[in-house]
């Protein structure tokens, strides 16, 4: 009966039209441990790099176009810098009104589309997106008492955040993915600007670097390449010291992504390109048919102005530093933990209509075109491994109901006349002699 109770609970589930929990108010996620990640206002040097080793799922994206691959090497915009005094960067423009939708630039080119859910993790309110964003829209909030739309806030060159705090948030982005022209010229105070007391082997460095190129964007890539090579990443930092920036580049020489992408801003400003220091995160892991971002995923670079081109994304952390780092017993507990719940949410919490209509097209017939391929590539792979597992359970359910012992330890039930006749046509059987045609037992 438990089995029957169980295979029919599943059947219904899979087959009875409904609605995905997501469309009524559902309260916030828990939260494991607090907030682990975030967006700062600013950048200082000399902070924790802690954070690259912590392996929770701060965001959950679905792109479309799908890349289709288990990894993507994206830079996700969050806030931007361009003042600098030596030991932090911050921003200091003023926030426009709230708004339902926010267009940074020309929103008919954006054409990679980004359906994001904040987890309750992240712990900030600004809304990240694959560089190049260029419009925000379909926000809302979720607190302890449900899921409400919100508003949107620009915080022109800097932002964009939600107008009200939540424990999570989701909405949808959308970026560039070609170079459709140069944006409007910065200012040039703010993103010149050089700190007051700026150690004169900086701006040496940066003029000897920089050659006689008349080439902007091919002296950046001059800085930007030696930086790389010169320099290691590291996680260990030699704590708060008066100029980090000097000790970064000519006594440690060792940093994370914080100190690489000062000292590229700060070089490139010196020989006169405008330059700012960007915080978000790198990359994304495929979950299912997601794709995640970590708190380890935290990382900082550099976006120089480029006259005829517009702004120009440069990193100069080595390629091992601006992924999450995590390791050892609690990062594949937590890994674990995450990758559990994610099939949960999907394949149960996030279970609707559509997810029916697409599992009946690919019971039925396989998919043709490329587009219904991916939106079915998981369940074509689960496929036989469901029919049979679902197979063998009502064979076993089958065969304990009509064993006259099943192996839950009981018999049938029969009346004691029942039990006599069956008696009487076993032995009947075992005799040679056979009953004439219309003879009955009595």
């Amino acid at each position: 009966g438990v089995a029957v109770a169980l295979v029919g609970g599943i059947v219904f589930f899979v087959t009875f039209p409904r609605l995905s929990w997501n469309v009524a108010s559902r309260r916030a996620p828990p939260e494991l441990f607090g907030a682990t990640s975030g967006m700062v206002d600013r950048v200082r040097l000399g902070g924790s790099g802690s954070i690259k080793s912590d392996p929770r799922i701060i965001a959950r994206v679905r792109l479309e176009p799908d890349p289709l691959i288990d990894r993507i090497d994206f830079y996700w915009v969050g806030r931007r810098f361009d003042l600098f005094d030596g030991r932090e960067w911050r921003g200091n423009a003023e926030a426009l009104p709230a708004r339902a939708r926010v267009n940074l630039e020309d929103p008919i080119h954006g054409k990679l589309v980004q359906r994001v859910e904040l987890l309750a993790e992240y712990g900030a309110n600004t809304l990240l997106a694959v560089d190049r964003p260029v419009a925000f829209s379909m926000a809302t909030a979720t607190g302890r008492a449900g899921t409400s739309p919100t508003l949107l806030v620009e915080v022109p060159n800097e932002e964009v955040h939600f107008a009200t705090r939540g424990a999570a948030y989701s909405y949808v982005a959308h970026s560039a993915v070609e170079d459709f022209g140069p944006t409007l010229p910065p200012d040039t105070n703010r993103s010149l600007a050089l700190p007051d007391n700026l150690d004169a082997r900086i701006v040496e460095l940066s003029k000897r670097l920089g050659g006689n190129s008349d080439d902007p964007l091919m002296r950046a890539k001059k800085i930007e390449s030696w930086l790389r090579s010169n320099l290691s990443y590291t996680l260990e930092l030699p704590g708060n010291i008066d100029d980090p920036l000097s000790d970064f580049l000519f006594v440690r020489k060792q940093g994370h992504c914080e100190d690489f992408a000062t000292a590229l801003a700060v070089l490139l400003r010196a020989q006169g390109t405008a330059a700012r220091v960007v915080a978000g995160f790198f990359g994304g892991d495929r979950l299912m048919d997601r794709y995640v971002l970590r708190a380890g995923d935290a990382h900082a670079w550099v976006e120089a102005y480029i006259p005829d081109r517009g702004w120009i994304t440069l990193d100069a952390t080595p390629e091992s530093g601006r992924t999450t780092h995590s390791s050892g017993l609690w990062g594949r507990v937590v890994n674990g933990w995450q990758v559990l719940e994610e099939y949960w949410r999907s394949r149960v919490i996030d279970y609707s209509f559509n997810e029916q209509v697409a599992l009946v097209r690919s019971l039925v017939r396989p998919p043709k075109s490329n587009g219904e391929r991916t939106s079915l590539r998981f369940l074509s792979q689960i496929n036989w491994r469901l029919t049979l597992a679902v197979s063998a359970l009502l064979i076993a359910v089958v065969v304990a109901l009509r064993s006259s012992r099943s192996r839950f330890g009981f018999k049938r039930s029969r009346h004691e006349a029942t039990a006599f006749l069956e008696e009487i046509e076993k032995t009947l059987k075992k005799l040679p002699q056979r009953p004439s045609d219309g003879e009955t037992l009595e």
